[in-house]
């Protein structure tokens, strides 16, 4: 039987690393009296929710909570409604090892790879929420909290509130179902989905696209056109005429597999970082060369370039499962650690260091713009004190990844640093 979802005890197991800087509170001497002040919101009619919201660049909504005693509350309904449909959120690194061992194996089979078309703008939201309103597990109090999200229009008729934790609860309890549908199909080997990205594994002769654009169908959604049925072979290497490689990119990696295989041996392929995350970070570190241009702050060029070109860690403060200490590791190698290569092999499935040639494509443009002849930029970095420019110099995104270098940056800093990248 589940206990209050807003006891005292409840609601102090949402407190997170990082809430007295954020919220300007003193939990050491001011914790019982946040808690006390957050349950007597619950009692008003209907409940006291200060939230805010911002515009993103293409006009949609952004809501976030406007004081502490308003996150606290949601993060006990995400708590309590997580537990209720257990729903977890995916984890990006499962999900990446799940897709090595399927690749591994030497049969042939179809990878599908596709995504939901407006995912977060297209769920039946109100609908959704009555469901769980009308749900006998669900808290009384958060049926007044769901129904107070809809009546002031934060959880739409067929969108959830973007900027909320509530909206990815939501949108994996709208596909719960969905999700079970795909992985029963007697033809799916393997199944992977994180929010709208989803990768099928299937029997080479039975393939799942159709069947998969029918069930989104029957819950109000379709598929992006950009979809692809990747077909995965078993050739002897005597068989040139089809092509030796196939790809797809998934969670921020391309996958390259061989269709050739041997008897008894894993399949190789290859997994290096995605195009489009390598011209994500070109593109950022354009941006940081163009505001340098504009205010000629040196420290702030440099620390942009550090935090693109190494690793950093921070503590997981938005966390509320597992130790209130748990630090987590970010950057150039930490987000993409799971590159390598993986050659056939009778033993099983075996991982040799990533190249990272497409790194070092990254660093010789980095150079280019910091010391090129023809850069807008080369004859201020030249002007710099030798100490500097040799700081410049040694920055390296192939470095950074292969001997994992670790930068410490403040939280105001990192913010002066992402600044520019809101956006992007």
């Amino acid at each position: 039987m589940l206990t209050s979802a807003f006891s005292p005890q409840a609601i102090a197991n949402c407190l997170r690393v990082g809430d007295s800087g954020r919220w300007g509170v003193d939990l050491e001497t001011g914790k019982d009296a946040l808690i006390n002040r957050t349950i007597s919101r619950l009692d008003t009619a209907p409940p006291t929710l200060n939230l805010g919201h911002k515009n993103t660049p293409n006009g949609k909504a952004r809501y976030y909570a406007q004081d502490f005693e308003t996150d606290l509350i949601l993060r006990a309904t995400y708590r309590r409604l997580s537990k209720q449909y257990s729903v977890r959120p995916p984890n990006r690194d499962l999900m990446v090892l799940g897709l090595q061992e399927a690749l591994s194996e030497a049969s042939p089979f179809i990878v599908t790879r596709c995504d939901v078309k407006g995912f977060y703008e297209n769920i039946a939201a109100r609908k959704l929420n009555q469901q769980i309103i009308c749900d006998t597990r669900t808290d009384p109090r958060i049926r007044t909290i769901l129904q107070h999200l809809q009546d002031t229009d934060v959880i739409a008729e067929t969108s959830v509130p973007r900027g909320l934790a509530l909206s990815t609860l939501l949108s994996e309890i709208y596909l719960a179902e969905f999700d079970k549908t795909i992985r029963r199909l007697p033809n799916v080997h393997r199944y992977f989905r994180y929010a709208d990205d989803i990768v099928v594994f299937s029997l080479p002769d039975k393939p799942t696209l159709d069947r998969i654009s029918e069930e989104l169908a029957e819950i109000g959604l379709e598929l992006n056109e950009k979809t692809a049925e990747v077909y995965i072979k078993s050739m002897k290497s005597s068989q040139t005429a089809d092509p030796r490689l196939e790809s797809f990119n998934f969670l921020g990696y391309g996958f390259k597999i061989d269709n050739v295989t041997k008897s008894y041996q894993t399949r190789a392929f290859d997994v290096a970082i995605a195009q489009t995350k390598l011209k994500k970070r070109q593109s950022r570190m354009h941006l940081a060369f163009k505001d340098f241009s504009q205010n000629g702050n040196t420290d702030l060029l440099l620390d942009r370039l550090q935090f693109l070109t190494s690793n950093y860690s921070t503590y997981k403060t938005r966390h509320t499962r597992g130790a209130r200490k748990q630090k987590i590791r970010a950057g150039i190698y930490y987000n993409y650690k799971h590159c390598g290569q993986f050659p056939s092999n009778k033993s099983g499935r075996t991982k040799e260091p990533y190249n990272a040639k497409e790194l070092a494509a990254l660093d010789a443009h980095m150079n280019a713009l910091l010391f090129g002849p023809n850069s807008t930029y080369s004859t201020a970095i030249n002007a710099l004190p030798a100490p500097i420019k040799e700081q410049f110099r040694r920055l390296s995104y192939l470095q950074g990844y292969k001997k994992r270098i670790d930068k410490r940056f403040t939280r105001a800093r990192m913010r002066q640093i992402c600044r520019i990248w809101i956006n992007d």
